[in-house]
């Protein structure tokens, strides 16, 4: 693991500072009980972000355990290659492929509010975003990985 996005900035400042720690209180406390043991306000960004990844891939895992079915992907595979990624998306909902799906920037129009989850839906996928944002150091990485070890072993990191 060598980059970690903390960058991401809204027009309040960075994400994580933002909407973290209301996003993490926001989950199902009763199967991830051990959120409610955190001091969220005594975390620094790397750990916030690691929390936040590993509650997110739990709560998958919660669901596929509910019966739903889930497909799963790493975005790192969606910047290197989106017409495979996109293909196995496409096939996982039994839709038929289009190529529209590889130009959605051309064709879907922000609402009032803008695009969801404040993406740039009005560009193609950048590979760009597979640049390092932040270069973690060995300590970063350390403590990433004591707060995630699980979830980074079963996704294959």
């Amino acid at each position: 693991m060598r980059s970690f996005a903390i960058q991401t900035k809204t027009k309040q400042g960075n994400w994580l500072n933002c909407f973290a720690k209301e996003e993490l209180l926001g989950l199902d406390s009763s199967f991830l009980p051990d959120i409610l043991s955190l001091d969220l306000d005594s975390l620094d960004e790397i750990s916030l972000g690691a929390y936040m990844w590993k509650y997110q891939n739990m709560a998958l895992d919660e669901y596929k355990k509910a019966g739903f079915d889930i497909f799963v992907f790493k975005y790192e595979d969606l910047l290197e290659n989106p017409p495979r990624v996109i293909t196995k998306i496409i096939d996982f909902l039994n839709l038929d492929w289009d190529d529209i799906v590889l130009n959605h920037h051309k064709y879907y129009e922000q609402d009032e509010r803008g695009y969801p989850g404040g993406t740039r839906g009005d560009r193609p996928i950048n590979k760009s975003n597979q640049k390092h944002k932040h270069n973690l150091s060995k300590h970063e990485v350390e403590l990433i990985t004591s707060i995630c070890h699980d979830q980074l072993i079963g996704y294959d990191y």
